[in-house]
């Protein structure tokens, strides 16, 4: 179930392109690879983007466990524009989307209105342009069920500050899934880059662990870079990198899932 619907609502995205009045600076937004919305619009690492985005979406869904009746309070830490907010929202939770730039934002609502529209029916969606940093999560009505994070929470620094912020925003009885970028990436140290100042995978967890997080997901996530999926090479693409990915020093991006309560 969980692969259709991300599938789907990936592919609503080039009618959207289409069939929406966004200007050049929303459709820059849109096309740009940093947001993996550029990667699935670009024919040449459709499927690169795909892999990875159900591969690691899926174990999301399943760790949060949306649907069947399940309806958390869901936040999305650095939702960029919005599209796994619009997944979520789509299986039931009931989503906040917070992320530094407004411009990000004033498209998040626009696209989940037409995502609304597509699919006949409301989405329980708000989104908030906000600096998680100096973030009162008093000012957040309730507590939430859950934080979900792709591509944001490794640099909002620092750690200790973001991870106790996250623990304030949540109940007693929480998940956390963190989706981001691994500074212990083996080929990093081969050619002496260093993604400076990123946590250590491990580092998060025994932050977590702090707060009364029981890690139950430390994995890689993406193993084969972009430039290798190309026609002809995707079904060789797909089962090296499911394979090196199991490995933490073999991957670019990680995984992180823990609960509590």
């Amino acid at each position: 179930m969980a692969t259709n619907v991300i599938e789907a609502l990936y592919e609503m995205i080039i009618d959207e392109i289409a069939e929406s009045d966004y200007d050049q600076q929303e459709l820059a937004l849109l096309n740009d690879p940093v947001f993996y919305y550029g990667r699935y619009l670009d024919p040449k690492t459709r499927q690169y983007a795909i892999h990875n985005l159900v591969s690691s979406l899926s174990m999301a869904i399943k760790h949060f466990k949306l649907g069947a009746e399940n309806e958390p309070r869901l936040v999305d830490l650095g939702c960029g524009l919005g599209m796994q907010s619009i997944i979520f929202a789509s299986l039931g939770a009931k989503v906040l989307g917070l992320d530094l730039d407004p411009k990000c934002i004033a498209v998040c609502r626009r696209r989940g209105s037409y995502f609304e529209t597509r699919l006949g029916r409301k989405l329980d969606m708000d989104f908030l342009a906000a600096d998680f940093r100096s973030l009162d999560p008093s000012s957040i009505s309730g507590r939430y069920d859950a934080l979900f994070s792709m591509s944001a929470f490794a640099h909002i620094h620092p750690l200790k500050n973001t991870v106790a912020k996250i623990s304030a925003l949540l109940n007693d009885s929480s998940r956390v899934f963190i989706w981001d970028q691994n500074p212990k990436y083996l080929l990093l140290d081969i050619v002496s880059k260093r993604r400076a100042a990123l946590p250590f995978p491990r580092q998060v967890s025994a932050e977590f662990s702090l707060h009364g997080f029981k890690t139950e997901l430390l994995s890689g996530a993406g193993a084969i870079p972009h430039q290798f999926w190309r026609s002809g090479t995707m079904a060789v693409a797909s089962r090296i990198d499911n394979i090196l990915k199991e490995s933490l020093r073999l991957s670019f991006n990680y995984l992180f899932a823990a609960s509590r309560g």
